[in-house]
């Protein structure tokens, strides 16, 4: 990350990132440390809201997420100081209304003590606006979105990576080892728009050129007209 060009953040991005570090400790322990002589008594299921993408294009990605919590909690024995683990899995079928109807399931009918999950960008950037009303705990492991890293939502932990930390150094990189021009291509949603977008921002800042960008449509499975 030495190319990151820390300049162009919000002001309040690294404030954030502070905030974060002290605060991500205090979340966990109010959540399942802080009453622990009350769940000594009645010991309820700790329950885990999973929202994520089952289906369609990113349905392998949110799979493996998944596969992934599961394979810990097998290891810890399926429970967190004595309170066994329930995991409540929902499918936002990568799209931003869905994703928002089963995220409010989650929350308000099945009484989840926090939500992790979301790959898609655009289901991620459409409940920003319902966990900071609502005060949910939602760690987001999955969506990239440039955007999701300056949102000021104090209840929203992100531990998956951003197409900035990526594609930003990658417009530095290609610009001096490939070409000074490039044609541009990405899938036509959040995720997609904002790869190209970080990438340009270093790469026309360089110099570079972009000749065009191509921009075909979720869920395409074939690219070969695109590549022609």
């Amino acid at each position: 990350m030495d190319n990151y060009d820390r300049s162009e953040e919000p002001p309040f991005c690294a404030s954030r990132r502070r905030f974060i570090v002290g605060t991500s400790a205090l979340g966990s322990a109010a959540i399942l440390g802080a009453s622990a002589p009350a769940f000594a008594q009645a010991k309820p299921p700790l329950k885990i809201g999973m929202l994520n993408t089952f289906s369609k294009a990113l349905a392998v990605a949110g799979q493996d997420h998944l596969n992934g919590m599961n394979l810990y909690f097998e290891s810890i024995g399926g429970e967190i100081l004595g309170r066994k683990i329930q995991l409540i899995r929902e499918d936002d079928e990568l799209n931003p209304q869905v994703g928002l109807q089963k995220l409010r399931k989650l929350v308000e009918s099945d009484k989840c003590d926090i939500v992790v999950g979301v790959q898609g960008s655009n289901v991620a950037m459409a409940i920003v606006d319902y966990l900071r009303q609502s005060r949910q705990f939602f760690i987001c492991s999955g969506a990239g979105g440039a955007a999701l890293s300056y949102i000021k939502v104090p209840n929203f932990f992100r531990v998956s990576t951003s197409t900035r930390q990526t594609n930003y150094p990658m417009g530095d990189w290609f610009y001096d080892h490939v070409a000074k021009e490039a044609v541009l291509t990405a899938t036509d949603y959040t995720g997609g728009r904002d790869t190209l977008n970080d990438f340009k921002r270093a790469f026309v800042k360089k110099g570079g050129r972009v000749i065009k960008e191509i921009y075909p449509p979720l869920g395409t499975p074939d690219y070969s007209p695109y590549l022609a």
